[in-house]
């Protein structure tokens, strides 16, 4: 397996980096460095609805997402969002962020210049 990008949250709900790119065969870990409970939502490819998979990240924690699309497919899209549940009842949202399957930024880099040509 691939090495696995690591997405870091410190200081507010937006991992650095916010999206991803991942290999077919590769994982994502999200680590939770400061002290405040976060939620991961990971949702289907139309982004719409409810979210298929909701995972709490405790502080100072990592949770490990493997990739469970099959090599022939790329560019898959697996949008997500981290909410942070505070001493108040409202909620953080980031909203937006994606992980991308199946290709590289270096992979995309030559693959246009390969249709240039």
């Amino acid at each position: 397996m691939a090495s696995k990008p690591r997405m870091v949250m410190t200081d507010g709900p937006l991992p650095v980096p916010p999206d991803v790119n991942i290999p077919n065969d590769g994982a994502v870990e999200f680590t939770n460095t400061d002290m405040e409970i976060r939620y991961i939502q990971l949702f289907d490819h139309t982004n719409t609805g409810n979210p298929v998979l909701f995972v709490k990240l405790a502080p100072l924690q990592t949770v490990t997402f493997l990739n469970g699309w099959s090599q022939n497919e790329h560019d898959k899209i697996c949008p997500y969002n981290v909410r942070v549940f505070g001493h108040s009842s409202r909620t953080k949202d980031t909203g937006g962020n994606k992980i991308i399957v199946g290709s590289t930024p270096d992979q995309k880099r030559k693959n246009k210049r390969r249709k240039k040509n």
